[in-house]
C-alpha cells in the first residue's frame, strides 16, 4: 500500500510541475502578450529592455541594418522530425526576411569547427535542434553568450547558458499511450516495452508508459512481459533491423499472449509492423508509438496494419515558439519575465503537448501537419502561423 500511495504521489507531483511551467500569469501590461499560435504580424510595441537576464551579457538587440543572422543546428535530415523541423526553420526564415546559416550535426569535431565559424562570423543567434553531446559544446555556448549571441534550444538538452526550450512533456506521451491502451483492452493485456537506456526522453516515454504495470496490484491483469533497450552504438546492426529482429523474437517467446509492443518512436514502429505482418496474419499483436510521424500516419491508413495508434508531437511548434522566442528577445527587446514575454525566466523550458492519432481521427491525405494538433483551426486565415508560406515554403504535408 505505501509503494502504491507513493507512486500515485510521484504522478500526481509531475503533472502539477508540468501545469505550473507555464501557467503562471505575466505582469499585466498594456499590450496583450503574442501568442504561440498567433500571426506574427503585427506585432503589439513594448519598450526596449537591454539589461542583463541571467550570468551572461544579453544577446545583442538587431539594429536593423543587415538581415538578422540565425545559425540552425540539426542532426541528420533522413530522419523524418529533423526533416519537418528544417522545413519549419526555413519558413520562419523566409516569412520573417531572416537569413538562415544551415549547420548539419555529423561528427563532433566537423560540428564544432561549424559552430566555431558561425560564431566567428558573429551570427545573431544560434539555435539547437535535437542535437547530440551538448554538454561537450559547452565551451562554444558559452564563447557565443559573451560575444552577444543569444544561443537557444529546441527539443533539446539544457545546458548553461541556453536561453530556453521547446518540447514535448515526454513522460505524458508515454502516459497518455498506456491509458490509450487501459481503455482499449479493458485493463487486460500483456506488453512489451522497447525503449532505449541511454537517452533520457526516451526513458522518460518508457517508464511513464510502465508506471502503473510495475505495481501488480494497481491493474492485475495488465503486465510487462519483457523490456529491450535498442543499442545505438552497435555498428553493425541499425536500430531499425534491431527492432525487427526484436519483435520476431517476441512474437516466438511469447506468441498470442502478447497484445501490444510500447515503440520508443515511429522509426522502430515500421520496422516492427514489417515483423508482425511478416507473420502472414497468424499474429493479434500491435503497436504503439510516439512522433506523429507521416510515415506511420500512412500505416495507419490500412485497417489491418499492426500499428495502433502513434502520440503525435510537433516538431513545427517547438521550432516556431523557439523561433518567436528569438524574436522577442533580440529583435523587440523584451527580456524574460517582462509583460509579454513568453519566457518567466532564462533557462525556461515551455512544454507543447501533443496528442493521439489513430485510426479515428486520420486528417485526409495531403492535409497540412498541423491538423494533428489542437492549436490548428481550419477556418484561420493565412495570418496564422500554421498556414504560412513563404519563399516557395509550404507547411510540413501528411501522407
Amino acid at each position: 500500500m505505501k509503494k502504491i500511495l507513493a507512486l500515485i504521489l510521484v504522478v500526481v507531483v509531475c503533472f502539477g510541475l508540468l501545469a505550473g511551467c507555464r501557467d503562471e500569469e505575466p505582469a499585466a501590461s498594456e499590450a496583450p502578450p503574442p501568442s504561440p499560435s498567433a500571426s506574427a504580424a503585427p506585432q503589439p510595441t513594448y519598450a526596449v529592455n537591454t539589461a542583463q537576464f541571467d550570468e551572461f551579457p544579453r544577446p545583442r538587440i538587431h539594429d536593423g541594418e543587415a538581415n538578422f543572422r540565425i545559425a540552425y543546428v540539426h542532426n541528420d535530415l533522413s530522419f523524418e522530425n529533423q526533416a519537418r523541423a528544417f522545413n519549419q526553420m526555413r519558413l520562419e526564415c523566409a516569412y520573417r526576411g531572416w537569413d538562415l546559416v544551415d549547420i548539419t550535426a555529423s561528427d563532433e569535431a566537423s560540428t564544432r569547427s561549424a559552430i566555431i565559424n558561425a560564431i566567428n562570423q558573429d551570427v545573431d543567434a544560434i539555435l539547437f535542434y535535437s542535437v547530440d553531446a551538448m554538454v561537450a559544446k559547452q565551451d562554444l555556448i558559452t564563447q557565443a553568450r559573451n560575444a552577444g549571441i543569444g544561443v537557444y534550444n529546441a527539443d533539446n538538452t539544457m545546458v548553461p547558458g541556453i536561453i530556453s526550450n521547446v518540447t514535448l512533456p515526454a513522460g505524458l506521451a508515454g502516459m497518455h499511450l498506456f491509458y490509450y491502451c487501459v481503455g482499449l483492452y479493458n485493463s487486460i493485456a500483456n506488453f512489451t516495452v522497447w525503449t532505449s537506456y541511454d537517452f533520457k526522453t526516451i526513458l522518460e516515454r518508457s517508464t511513464a508508459f510502465r508506471a502503473f504495470l510495475d505495481e501488480p496490484t494497481v491493474y492485475p491483469e495488465m503486465r510487462i512481459l519483457e523490456e529491450v533497450s535498442v543499442d545505438f552504438g552497435n555498428a553493425f546492426t541499425s536500430p531499425g533491423e534491431q527492432a525487427f529482429n526484436t519483435t520476431r523474437a517476441w512474437l516466438t517467446k511469447f506468441g498470442d499472449e502478447l497484445d501490444v509492443i510500447f515503440c520508443l518512436s515511429d522509426n522502430d514502429a515500421l520496422p516492427m509492423s514489417e515483423a508482425i505482418k511478416q507473420e502472414g496474419g497468424g499474429s493479434d499483436t500491435k503497436i504503439v508509438s510516439i512522433d506523429g510521424s507521416a510515415a506511420v500516419i500512412s500505416y495507419l491508413r490500412n485497417p489491418d496494419d499492426p500499428i495502433l495508434c502513434t502520440y503525435a508531437q510537433s516538431h513545427e511548434a517547438f521550432i516556431h515558439n523557439a523561433v518567436e522566442i528569438i524574436n522577442q528577445i533580440q529583435m523587440l527587446g523584451i527580456n524574460p519575465g517582462d509583460p509579454g514575454s513568453l519566457l518567466n525566466a532564462a533557462g525556461d523550458i515551455i512544454f507543447i503537448e501533443g496528442g493521439i492519432v489513430d485510426r479515428s481521427n486520420l486528417p485526409p491525405p495531403g492535409s497540412s501537419i498541423h491538423s494533428l494538433f489542437d492549436y490548428y483551426d481550419p477556418n484561420a486565415g493565412d495570418d496564422a502561423w500554421y498556414n504560412w508560406s513563404a519563399g516557395g515554403i509550404e507547411p510540413y504535408k501528411v501522407d
